[in-house]
């Protein structure tokens, strides 16, 4: 997910540890293996998203059996996410976006 480089020991990875196909993000030791949690799994969020500063801004969703997906985001750890945009099946999106969204402040 984010190779830190200014911190070469530590990598973050999504990872569903806790609860399958809901993935929360860890700081992985690439010496020794050792995880410590950053983000816990939220709002059913399947992809989480770093931006140019190595911060968890986004996170995107999606219904596996309806189709809908929801792009969630954050300017600063101490926010909640909320939505960004959503695209429902059988809607027109109204704003397309692809996975290289850059976000700052």
């Amino acid at each position: 997910m984010d190779w830190l480089p200014d911190d070469p020991a530590h990598i973050l990875m999504s990872l569903d540890l806790d609860e399958r196909l809901n993935p929360s993000v860890y700081k992985v030791n690439v010496e020794n293996g050792k995880k410590q949690r950053v983000e816990r799994h939220k709002l059913n969020i399947r992809r989480w998203m770093t931006d140019q500063q190595h911060a968890i801004r986004l996170g995107i969703t999606r219904n596996f059996s309806t189709g809908n997906t929801r792009v969630y985001h954050r300017f600063d750890k101490s926010e909640d996410f909320e939505v960004l945009f959503k695209n429902e099946v059988g809607e027109k999106s109204k704003r397309p976006y692809s996975s290289n969204i850059l976000l700052w402040r």
